[in-house]
């Protein structure tokens, strides 16, 4: 886990006061405690508590408040650090931080600048995630775009704490979908729904419906002359590959305006083209995984925790998702990738245990592969829900949500929960320019700064160095609190990145933004007749600017310098 300055000084002296206290005996520490911290919850308690001594009593044999008393002993000398170092009961140890130390925190802002809050706790490690990957049978609705964002974010907190990201794209490509598609394509042609004063009307069960049919078939008709049509059959496959070409550029176009962009688009067709799933599935025979029984062929996951086994190929002959996906995965491991996280929509979850299952049969750890789930989206307008979809097959796509709210409102409002809760999300909300708006509060937050920093310079006031500042006048609470909230965020994006939760740092942006748009209010920035404290607050203020820009990117959310 990567830390803070501060937080990093503290753990320093702590694993420094317990091997002082094992060298004098006074502790034996046959196997080394976690240091962990937490926040008091009030604030005259301490700035940081840890509750090693509790964890050690037990191996220690002696009660938590010795324990904890020997560790303050030794603690109470690093005076360069701690104002004071209090035991409580049961035996926790309260620490009080030096107010001048923490000044160092905007010292390493500055001098880490767009990097501040990255980190190596993931270097040397080649990821690749695989999101979106929605079928190309239609364009991209709302809940393609909560799992858009959530991929992304998740791919840029993992590239800042140091791992080799690759995005990738998954397209279902293979089985009966794609007909289907060419199916209703040709149909429409047949319809006089290509007339433009026609009104389409619905397709038989089980065809794609809505208006794309429509505009595809037009096109493909367009692109194909009669003499050059084929059979019925061959014209199903020919229109079904057009449509799902057409489909996927324009997804991918979609997903680009949204600021989402894929190192690679694997087509599954090339699974089969090039043996990889017969290839698979033949070394999962020679372990004695597959068998064959009533003529199909079954993966035995139930011999890792699934709730029966597995069919791979019907007795038709004909191959399963679920052999498309070994087949992928694998091929996903012999690319030199470590670790695999998949972003599925919620309905997967049932999923999740034979894709376990399926990592144990093919000889890899189970945390090798991670799922997150991404639940759905309810629209919101004026109170009310906005009907998703209706009989014609027409539904809110994440195309009309950009051009309604703008990206940066959309991706924002995506991370803002965790992902595997539902999210409602309010279009009136997102389009407010006020505060109450969530995404609009934290960007403005960093316009109001560059606003400053512009006054400033009119009034010939350059923002100086954090060591040409008198940075001991920031004397004010919000001042301090302010410090203290920019010395969370390398944890932040550690933490974020461990548990694959961007939400986190959302939480984050907005609590900063918060003490910064109360410190606003209540203290005047700008004095003339007050040089000295004006330059101590330019330094503050523009490391929160840093660290709202760097937690933006990481939401790949635009920092606006006006607003």
């Amino acid at each position: 886990m990567s830390e803070g300055i501060i937080s990093a000084a503290v753990t320093s002296a702590l694993h420094k006061a317990l091997c002082k206290a094992q060298t004098d005996g006074q502790l034996r520490l046959a196997v080394w405690p976690s240091l962990v911290f937490d926040i008091p919850k009030r604030a005259e308690w301490g700035d940081l508590s840890t509750t090693v001594a509790l964890g050690l009593a037990k191996r220690e044999k002696r009660a938590p408040r010795e324990i904890a008393d020997v560790i303050a002993s030794h603690l109470q000398w690093e005076t360069d650090l701690f104002d004071h170092v209090n035991v409580v009961p049961p035996g926790y140890i309260n620490l009080t931080i030096k107010r001048d130390q923490w000044f160092r925190v905007l010292t390493e802002i500055e001098r880490q600048g767009i990097v501040y809050g990255d980190s190596t706790v993931r270097a040397g490690q080649k990821v690749l995630i695989e999101f979106v990957s929605a079928n190309p049978t239609g364009p991209l609705h709302v809940g393609h775009g909560r799992g858009a964002a959530v991929g992304d974010a998740i791919a840029n907190l993992l590239t800042r704490t140091g791992a080799d990201v690759a995005r990738e794209y998954y397209v279902n490509d293979v089985g009966t979908q794609v007909e289907t598609l060419g199916k209703s394509v040709l149909m429409r042609m047949t319809q006089p729904s290509l007339e433009p004063e026609c009104k389409d009307v619905p397709l038989p069960e089980g065809f794609y419906q809505g208006k794309y049919i429509s505009d595809i078939a037009m096109a493909f008709v367009k692109s194909r002359s009669p003499t050059t049509m084929k059979s019925s059959e061959g014209a199903a496959i020919e229109a079904g590959q057009f449509a799902k070409d057409v489909l996927l550029q324009e997804i991918l176009e979609d997903l680009r305006e949204f600021n989402v962009h894929f190192d690679k688009v694997f087509e599954e067709h090339t699974l089969y083209d090039n043996g990889v799933v017969a290839d698979a599935l033949n070394v999962l025979r020679a372990k004695e995984y597959v068998y064959t029984l009533e003529e199909a062929d079954w993966l035995a996951t139930s011999r890792w925790g699934d709730d029966k086994d597995r069919v791979v190929r019907r007795a038709n002959g004909q191959y399963t998702y679920f052999a498309s996906d070994i087949a992928y995965h694998t091929h996903k491991f012999n690319r030199g990738f470590q670790q695999l996280i998949n972003i599925w929509g919620a309905d997967h979850h049932g999923y999740v245990p034979r894709m376990k299952a399926m990592m144990h049969a093919l000889g890899h750890l189970e945390d090798s592969f991670q799922v997150s789930l991404v639940q759905l989206v309810r629209l919101v307008r004026g109170g009310k829900p906005v009907a998703m979809s209706t009989r014609s097959g027409e539904f809110v796509t994440l195309r009309e949500v950009i051009d309604e709210v703008g990206v940066d409102a959309a991706r924002f409002f995506f991370l803002m929960r965790r992902c595997d809760t539902p999210l409602d999300f309010d279009l009136d909300l997102a389009q407010k320019k006020s505060n109450e708006n969530p995404v609009f509060y934290v960007q403005y937050a960093h316009a109001r700064i560059a606003s400053l920093f512009r006054m400033a310079q009119e009034q010939g006031i350059n923002v100086p160095s954090s060591s040409d500042a008198n940075l001991t006048l920031l004397g004010v609470q919000e001042e301090l609190a302010m410090v203290k909230k920019l010395e969370e965020y390398p944890e932040v994006i550690s933490e974020s990145a461990r548990c694959l939760e961007p939400h986190r740092v959302a939480y984050y942006l907005q609590d900063l933004a918060g003490l910064f748009h109360s410190y606003y209010y209540k203290h005047r920035i700008l004095q003339a007749d007050a040089l000295a404290l004006t330059l101590s607050r330019l330094v503050l203020i523009r490391a929160v600017q840093t660290v709202v820009r760097n937690g933006l990117i990481v939401l790949g959310v635009s920092a606006p310098e006006t607003m």
